[in-house]
């Protein structure tokens, strides 16, 4: 048993995610992250990006009324059209970066990409490529 994302991942070929001690999903590491069973599973596996339905932004990103949108990092990108944003802090890692894009609505997402792929102040455009949803109720 570990708290560690990380080393839960490196030791076990399933893992277990609890929620208050209520089992929430068991599953590899691929599956919880690529998968996940719920809005708590996606938050607490790997960083996301948290989109309540109904506004703007969740429209733009693909979700309906009573849907959480939830997107990765990695899963949005900067594009020609898309989302319009600006980038408000960006935290270089070497090989890529991770940039606060902020929305015309006052909504921070976080974008991974390369770690020229914008300066802090570009008005950029936000394009989802995949984006997992989840029923208001179940959030």
């Amino acid at each position: 048993m570990t708290h560690e994302q990380e080393e839960a991942f490196d030791l076990g070929d399933r893992v277990a995610v609890l929620n208050d001690g209520r089992l929430e999903q068991v599953g590899a590491a691929d599956e919880l992250y690529e998968r996940p069973a719920s809005l708590f599973v996606a938050t607490f596996v790997g960083r996301a990006n948290v989109v309540r339905g109904g506004g703007a932004t969740a429209r733009a990103l693909g979700a309906h009324d009573g849907e959480v949108l939830v997107v990765r990092p990695e899963r949005l990108r900067f594009a020609d059209a898309g989302l319009p944003g600006t980038v408000r802090e960006r935290r270089y890692t070497g090989a890529a970066a991770f940039y606060q894009v902020e929305t015309e609505r006052g909504e921070r997402l976080e974008v991974l990409a390369g770690p020229e792929a914008a300066r802090v102040g570009d008005r950029v455009y936000l394009e989802p490529a995949g984006v997992l949803t989840f029923p208001e109720e179940r959030a």
